[in-house]
Formats: C-alpha cells, structure tokens, sequence
C-alpha cells in the first residue's frame, strides 16, 4: 500500500513503522520465494532489487529515532 500501510485486498502487509531489519528479511524472503503469502507482484519486485536497495528501502520505513522518543 501507500508509504508501506499494506493493502489487504493485494494481501499486503504493513511495513511502515516495523523494524529495517524485519523488513529487509520479509523482502529477501519475497525476492527468494520463501515468503509466497502476498500477491505475485511482490515477489517480480523484489527480485528485480539490489541488496543495497532492499536495505535503502528497509531504511526509509522504518521508525526514526526522534519516534522512538
């Protein structure tokens, strides 16, 4: 969904707000084909990812420190 809110008619979770670490490993897991739970569309876009882009992404969703506060 917008800004990583999931969207549940695609079966897509929430990804704003988690851990980068999380988040970085449930796209490792769509890109290899171990996470088949969501729509097709994640695992061709995942694929196409760098790791570099994988944790640039993983780094944009995650909390700030300043939210963490």
């Amino acid at each position: 969904g917008v800004n990583g809110a999931g969207d549940a008619d695609f079966n897509a979770p929430r990804i704003s707000g988690q851990q980068a670490r999380y988040v970085a490993e449930q796209l490792r897991a769509y890109a290899s084909g171990a996470r088949d739970d969501a729509d097709s569309g994640m695992a061709m876009v995942t694929q196409a990812m760098t790791d570099a882009q994988i944790e640039a992404i993983a780094a944009y969703l995650a909390p700030s420190r300043k939210e963490k506060q």
